[in-house]
């Protein structure tokens, strides 16, 4: 091969010993990796604190979201819902637990919203014209662990209303591990025709 060529520069390179090339000594190495774990250690707390926060914040827009669902499906109904001051008055019965509401004039045609246990927990169900209840909103059990409440009628009364106001208190509940997230509602509204 010519001296000169790429490849012949190459082996000669290869072939000198590596005295010449400088590295780490036990003392610079550990005082590195020292240096790499105080920096860890000051930034693990930040990120710890940083992830429960961002949790915690996933938690209270969950229950703010299922609030936000009921009183949109509930409000809807109540303010579309007949009230005739003579018959087809809202209703809710003495404990508070239960809403009757009419969507037209047909006495067997009526809604009812009531807070019953599923399981382990309350919730909030709908069901119409004596059907099966369901969840309000429907996805509620998966979202929070509790949304429980009471209904009342003119102003925290029970009974038929008088004048065609129904109001709701809600707290729904979230249980972490951290600890429980807790929101609570009070809505109002008025049927129509009063």
């Amino acid at each position: 091969m010519f001296p000169g060529h790429a490849y012949c520069r190459m082996r000669e390179c290869l072939a000198l010993p590596c005295s010449h090339v400088s590295g780490m000594t036990l003392i610079e190495l550990i005082i590195t990796i020292t240096i790499i774990g105080i920096i860890v250690m000051a930034g693990a707390p930040l990120l710890i604190d940083l992830m429960t926060t961002m949790s915690v914040s996933q938690g209270k827009a969950g229950i703010n979201r299922i609030s936000r669902e009921s009183y949109a499906g509930i409000s809807g109904e109540i303010r579309s819902a007949l009230g005739d001051p003579l018959s087809m008055r809202p209703w809710v019965s003495p404990d508070g637990l239960v809403l009757r509401i009419y969507r037209n004039s047909n006495q067997a045609d009526s809604i009812r919203y009531y807070f019953e246990s599923n399981g382990e927990s309350v919730f909030l169900f709908r069901s119409a014209a004596g059907g099966a209840g369901v969840l309000v909103p429907s996805f509620a059990d998966r979202d929070v662990d509790y949304m429980g409440g009471s209904f009342f009628v003119d102003n925290g009364n029970t009974g038929y209303s008088t004048t065609g106001q129904v109001g709701l208190n809600v707290k729904i509940r979230k249980d972490r591990s951290i600890e429980p997230d807790s929101t609570i509602f009070e809505f109002g509204f008025q049927c129509r025709n009063y």
